[in-house]
């Protein structure tokens, strides 16, 4: 069995000029996951599970639309050999026009039923010391959520959550590992997944096969590490996102990481964050980010921390420099200051010390 539930107060807030209204809701979402992991012949990996998502809103929305219709007459007056003609022409057009109203509190049910089945097949080469492993494992993970009782265009949308609707698919893939053995324990080098999904409910020009995904993580080194994952779009034949990551991180003295993220004809972005530990107490960091598509530094800053026997204690302060939006408006520079406080006496409520984007 897996559940989770969350409780959430969400706001959507748009600029002054955008023409859309400012939304919120209270949110709280559960859902519960019932599996039965079996095996057959010994090697064939097959669970089975079914579950259920209930998500209660405070508010939802009401779409209502009505036609209106509207006549535009035109006069156009000619003259030839004397002759005076006059053509009166009318224009009628129809416009459909949807009215968003609050339709109060709802619940949103969602059932779900689904299988996966897998196996792995390994090869091991070289001798003690330096003894490696390669780990295949294919596998296909079949879903079949129903269509919610409440659907997406009657909810404010707020994150994913908001926007679940009916799943009929298989997702294929082939997980590769490299292992090796430290502090005698199996230790993942590489773990490399490829995976594409079937979607068995296409209809019309929807496609049944479109994209290819990448996950992959290697680990050469405990202080070294590397990630990447992508997807290549099949029908258009482009690489329609990529992200790679890279950590280095060395004795406690210092840590350092560049993050590169691509999206087709949308963002090339490169950032990084370098932090030094003069000791186990205090903590000095810079950051950065620059968007190659547009040409200019998002975000610049830094931060100090300092560490207690029981409290842990970071400020710093960032600058986003202004810039002249697609629409020809400038943004102003905006300046950000972070406070934040953690026990370090409970290092489960610690926060991480790396910069997240």
């Amino acid at each position: 069995y897996e559940g989770q539930t969350a409780v959430a107060n969400l706001e959507q807030v748009w600029p002054e000029d955008s023409g859309t209204e400012d939304y919120s809701a209270l949110r709280v979402d559960t859902s519960h996951m019932i599996f039965q992991p079996r095996r057959y012949l010994g090697w064939l990996n097959l669970v089975p599970r079914a579950g259920y998502r209930g998500t209660y809103y405070s508010d939802t929305v009401t779409r209502t639309t009505s036609d209106s219709v509207s006549t535009t007459t035109s006069t156009n007056t000619t003259v030839e050999g004397g002759v005076t003609n006059t053509v009166v022409s009318m224009v009628t057009e129809t416009n459909t026009v949807t009215d968003i109203m609050n339709g109060g509190a709802q619940l949103r049910n969602i059932f779900e039923v689904g299988a996966e089945v897998s196996f792995k097949a390994f090869k091991t080469w070289g001798r003690d010391g330096g003894t490696r492993r390669h780990i295949v494992e294919p596998y296909a993970n079949y879903t079949f959520r129903l269509e919610p009782d409440i659907l997406p265009d009657e909810l404010y949308q707020f994150d994913s959550v908001d926007a679940l609707g009916e799943v009929h698919q298989t997702l294929l893939g082939i997980r590769n590992k490299i292992q090796t053995k430290r502090d005698g324990r199996p230790y993942d080098l590489a773990d490399i997944n490829t995976f594409t999904t079937l979607e068995l409910n296409a209809e019309g020009e929807e496609k049944v096969f479109e994209r290819v995904g990448l996950d992959a993580e290697f680990r050469p080194t405990r202080w070294l590490s590397l990630d990447m994952d992508g997807i290549y779009d099949v029908e258009d034949s482009v690489l329609a996102q990529f992200n790679t990551r890279f950590d280095l991180e060395r004795d406690e003295l210092w840590s350092a990481r560049v993050e590169h993220r691509y999206r087709f004809e949308d963002s090339n972005l490169l950032a990084g964050t370098l932090t030094f530990y003069p000791n186990t107490r205090w903590g000095l960091n810079v950051f950065g980010r620059y968007e190659f598509e547009e040409s200019r530094i998002e975000e610049q800053g830094g931060y100090i921390q300092r560490k207690l026997d029981c409290l842990g204690m970071r400020f710093g302060a960032s600058v986003l420099p202004g810039y002249t939006r697609t629409d020809g408006t400038e943004r102003d520079d905006e300046v950000r200051v972070m406070l934040e406080f953690w026990l370090t006496a409970f290092p489960e409520l610690s926060v991480s010390t790396k910069q997240k984007y």
